[in-house]
């Protein structure tokens, strides 16, 4: 048997890390400047990967946000984002940004960020070994959060894999939203899995899991 810990500590959201509050120029699209709390030389750095946010002064709902940057391997990556009313949140973890473009006219001044949502990489599960998962996830001392266990049979070894491309499904309803410890047991397997928190207040949470069978 083997166990495997990993821990996902976030510090509080910066709305402004990217772009500080701004009004794009008028007419098609356009790229905002990166001069927020994080930027240098035109790159906004996250202390670890997580997700961005972008936040209108008006209702940007019909406006369309492209992000690009790098991942924590820093691979390329992009992201498109709708716009909200007034904050909107991607869904992929980014290292660093390196540009953002809007569609159109803004209602009003936009702010990019980074957000209190965050993964841990995934974590490949050996497929040499037996069928019983044990999982855990454990929350530091007075730690106020959400956190979601997911799964995917994406096969996160291959080739040319950044860890955005995975389909993932949630891995036990018992670690879903959820804002304490828990622990599972699992027969049906995952090719990987991987901790998400979901809403982030204070604290870190620890992911740990014991897979059945000698690895190879």
């Amino acid at each position: 048997m083997k166990v495997i810990n990993v821990s996902l500590t976030l510090t509080a959201a910066v709305g402004n890390q990217v772009c500080a509050s701004q009004k794009p120029a008028a007419g098609g699209t356009q790229s905002l400047t990166i001069n927020g709390a994080g930027a240098s030389g035109g790159v906004a750095t996250f202390d670890i990967p997580r997700h961005v946010s972008v936040t209108s002064s008006g209702d940007d709902s019909a406006r369309t946000f492209v992000i690009t940057g790098t991942n924590r391997f820093g691979v390329t990556i992009t992201e498109t984002i709708v716009g909200a009313n007034p904050t909107s949140y991607g869904t992929k973890n980014f290292k660093t940004v390196t540009a953002v473009t809007v569609d159109g006219n803004t209602a009003g001044n936009i702010t990019v960020g980074m957000a209190a949502l965050a993964e841990t990489a995934w974590i490949p599960l050996n497929l040499y070994s037996g069928p019983h998962l044990g999982v855990s996830v454990a929350l530091s001392s007075a730690a106020s959060l959400t956190y979601t266990v997911e799964g995917t049979m994406t096969d996160v070894q291959a080739e040319g894999f950044t860890g955005d491309q995975a389909v993932t499904f949630i891995l036990d309803a018992a670690m879903s939203g959820r804002s304490s410890n828990a622990v599972v047991q699992k027969s049906a397997m995952a090719r990987a899995i991987r901790l998400s928190i979901t809403a982030w207040t204070s604290g870190s949470a620890t992911l740990s899991l014991l897979q059945q069978g000698s690895y190879r």
